[in-house]
């Protein structure tokens, strides 16, 4: 979010904090550049709700569930798992593609230069624009930044009830082989 400019906040401890004050603005709901649910960060994490809105008007049959990291751990075997699941041809991947490629920026303020008005001027061929861009994109990226150790064990103590819920829901533990609580 910070890499495309929609997201002002440099940090994501910052942005998180914002979330419940946008949540309940709706300034922000008609300004905001990008999806509302993209400045969502904890409550678009929150599946279980929207598991049992699915459930209510489909049988647990028609619904596949797989996790991060079987996916992680096993991804040709899951994506044809998938395939399977959706009755399609298995697919015979020679490489699994993995695009984590998402960076930090120095300045969100020149991200939003870059996205708002070089990239409509790189689009319409303006000369210099792509170099420009290109310029000023190496210039500003830098390794995508951490989250902090301390929010990330908020966010789990956060997303605890709703993941003990899910697992419910979608019997993970059964997928997984084993009955441990999410930590």
């Amino acid at each position: 979010m910070v890499e495309h400019s929609y997201e002002i906040h440099s940090t994501f401890e910052d942005a998180l904090e914002a979330e419940d004050r946008r949540f309940h603005s709706e300034r922000f709901r008609r300004r905001r550049w990008g999806p509302f649910w993209n400045f969502m960060y904890f409550r678009s994490g929150l599946y279980a709700e929207q598991v049992e809105k699915y459930l209510e008007h489909f049988p647990r049959e028609r619904l596949f569930v797989t996790t991060l990291p079987q996916l992680i751990a096993q991804p040709f075997e899951v994506v044809n798992e998938i395939c399977t699941f959706l009755q399609l041809a298995p697919l015979d991947l020679k490489v699994f593609p993995r695009d984590g490629t998402s960076k930090g920026v120095k300045s969100t303020k020149l991200a939003v230069l870059d996205q708002r008005l070089l990239k409509p001027l790189e689009y319409r061929r303006m000369p210099g624009a792509e170099a420009s861009r290109a310029s000023i994109n190496r210039w500003n990226r830098t390794p995508r930044p951490a989250m902090l150790p301390q929010t990330h064990a908020d966010l789990m103590r956060r997303f605890k009830p709703d993941l003990l819920r899910l697992r419910e829901l979608v019997d993970v533990d059964r997928l997984n082989g084993k009955t441990s609580e999410p930590s």
